[in-house]
């Protein structure tokens, strides 16, 4: 499925959000680069982790892993931004 996926990729034009580990041992981080390089949408948010592995949901990012979710989808949902979130 790999070659059709990426060459699906500039397809997606929906907004982005990217949350990636430099040190994901499962999945290379070049895979980010590729994605990136690809895709065709114009809004994208681009969040490195550098403080987690592959599991980054259950490690040291975690919290900054929800925060950015939460402020990507209050942008998209048109919402202003929360002070001190």
């Amino acid at each position: 499925m790999w070659k059709q996926v990426t060459r699906d990729l500039p397809q997606v034009t929906q907004p982005v959000l990217l949350l990636h580990s430099p040190q994901d041992h499962t999945v290379h981080p070049s895979n980010s680069e590729l994605f990136l390089s690809r895709i065709s949408s114009t809004d994208v948010t681009d969040v490195v982790l550098e403080n987690s592995y592959h599991v980054a949901t259950l490690d040291y990012d975690a919290e900054l892993i929800e925060d950015r979710i939460v402020e990507f989808v209050r942008r998209l949902a048109g919402e202003p931004a929360q002070e001190g979130a």
